[in-house]
Formats: C-alpha cells, sequence, structure tokens
C-alpha cells in the first residue's frame, strides 16, 4: 500500500517528524520539510520557542533509542539483513542484547553509546527483539525494536 502521511509533533526546542512515503513522492516530501524546517525556524522571534538550543543552554537529556532498516526485512532467499542503529541518548556505553522469539538474550553489541551493526540472519517466521540497555548492568532498558522478516 503507497500513501503519504506527515506527522509533525511540537515539542520544547525541537521538532519531531514522522514520514512515510510510497512510490516517488520522497522528492516532493523531501522538499516540504525543508521548506517546514525553514518556516518554523525563520519564523520564531523567541528563544524559549526555537527548535535549536542556544549557545547558552545545555542539551537536553534524550531517550535511548533503537531501529532497525529494513523491518520488515524483505523476502527472498536463505537469511536477510537488518540494520541496527542505536543511541543511548545521554552519552554513556550501552549494550544491545537480542531474543529471537522466547529464547534467551544475547549480546549484540557491547560498550558503545551509539552505532551501527548489520544482524545478516534474519530468518522468515520468527521475531527477533532488539533490546538497547543502559551500562552493563543488564537491568536499565532504554529502547527496544522487533524485526521479523515478510514471507511472501
Amino acid at each position: 500500500m503507497e500513501g503519504h502521511v506527515l506527522q509533525i509533533l511540537p515539542r520544547p526546542k525541537r521538532l519531531v517528524m514522522t514520514i512515510s512515503v510510497g512510490g516517488d513522492g520522497l522528492r516532493a516530501v523531501g522538499a516540504v520539510i525543508v521548506m517546514l524546517f525553514l518556516f518554523v525556524t525563520g519564523c520564531s522571534s523567541s528563544s524559549n520557542s526555537s527548535p535549536t538550543a542556544s549557545s547558552n543552554s545545555s542539551p537536553a537529556k534524550s531517550a535511548g533509542r533503537i531501529t532497525a532498516v529494513p523491518n520488515p526485512v524483505p523476502p527472498g532467499q536463505g537469511f536477510g539483513t537488518a540494520t541496527i542503529s542505536w543511541e543511548t541518548g545521554d552519552g554513556a556505553p550501552g549494550q544491545v542484547y537480542v531474543a529471537v522469539g522466547d529464547s534467551a538474550e544475547k549480546l549484540f553489541a557491547d560498550d558503545q553509546a551509539r552505532g551501527s551493526l548489520d544482524a545478516p540472519w534474519i530468518g522468515a517466521g520468527a521475531t527477533y527483539e532488539f533490546r538497547l540497555y543502559a551500562g552493563k548492568e543488564h537491568k536499565n532498558l532504554l529502547a527496544s525494536v522487533k524485526v521479523i522478516r515478510s514471507e511472501q
């Protein structure tokens, strides 16, 4: 199914956008995003409402995030590959674990605040959950993403 969705969520000192585009609409949406960004940053008269922080302010702590691209992994012969990217959000090292179905977690990436790593063993019929933890204690879950492979 092809469609165009643009969602803008205002938050203090930043602008969050979610975009879903099918077909050749990517260029048009990209141009709209650039124009929207220029409009939002150019029309702000108050430093408190600007999406960019001033040099006097400290960066806000953000929650960790983890993504998988592509997700779902396209069908095909053998195994597929998803690129897992993560960021702890505070610059401190973290760990990424993966669990397949109900199996125990296994260490996927260690001691990095941010990174990107391929998972070239994604098979059809299973769910792979990648979990980002703060530090090395394996207790504070920051974010997770479930990856599947299309069967069609």
